[in-house]
């Protein structure tokens, strides 16, 4: 599994690639960023719980 930093990256590539793209595929990486960044939040939370 990989960490909550490289989720969050390509959460940001697909942003950065929605505001260089058309109205369809805008929205498709738009939802994608959106699960990375729920990808980000998953890992920091199995994180908090092993740490514990």
């Amino acid at each position: 599994m990989k960490d909550a930093k490289t989720y969050r990256e390509y959460a940001a590539d697909c942003i950065r690639m929605a505001k260089l793209t058309g109205a369809k595929d805008k929205d498709t990486l738009l939802k994608m960023a959106e699960t990375w960044e729920e990808c980000a939040r998953e890992a920091e939370r199995k994180d908090k719980k092993l740490s514990c």
